[in-house]
């Protein structure tokens, strides 16, 4: 069944896609969205059923401007996670931290996010200290129960593996 529609991005080369949200034959929400260069995605977006989702949805549809917030210039995804149009009335914010250079250029930033409120993390650790010894990756096998931790406004630990 078909809930609504919104935007999201491509999950290889980040372009802006239309997206449509369903739930699916187990009662969970999921997100379909299509790239025209890398295919069809389908993404579980909520574990529990359409009701709870929607109560959530109309809990959270006010927009707060964080502190620090700012205006987004670019739009999504160049402006996402600080933006005024998606830090929403305290729900959290779960990342999975997967780059080559986390433990260089982008260690001040996760820094900053590891102290911010509603800011939580999938655990991560160093992909191959030997080859790449600035690069981290998530533990993607944790993410479902990090999500599960993250909506009762938990962090998972151990946060580094």
């Amino acid at each position: 069944m078909r809930v609504g529609r919104t935007e999201s991005v491509c999950p290889v080369c980040l372009r802006k896609l239309s997206a449509e949200k369903r739930t699916g034959a187990d009662g969970y929400i999921y997100m379909d969205k299509q790239c025209p260069e890398h295919g069809k995605f389908s993404t579980l977006i909520w574990e529990d059923n359409l009701i709870s989702y929607m109560r959530w949805n109309l809990g959270s549809s006010t927009v707060e401007p964080p502190v620090n917030g700012r205006d987004a210039k670019n739009g999504c995804p160049n402006d996402c996670g600080l933006c005024k149009a998606h830090l929403r009335n305290a729900r959290p914010i779960l990342l999975a931290v997967s780059t080559n250079d986390g433990l260089s250029g982008a260690a001040a930033n996760l820094g900053r996010l590891l102290n911010r409120k509603h800011y939580y993390f999938v655990p991560f650790g160093q992909d191959s200290p030997e080859k790449k010894p600035y690069s981290l990756i998530a533990d993607f096998a944790r993410l479902p129960a990090a999500a599960r931790l993250a909506l009762r406004g938990q962090q998972m630990q151990p946060i580094l593996f």
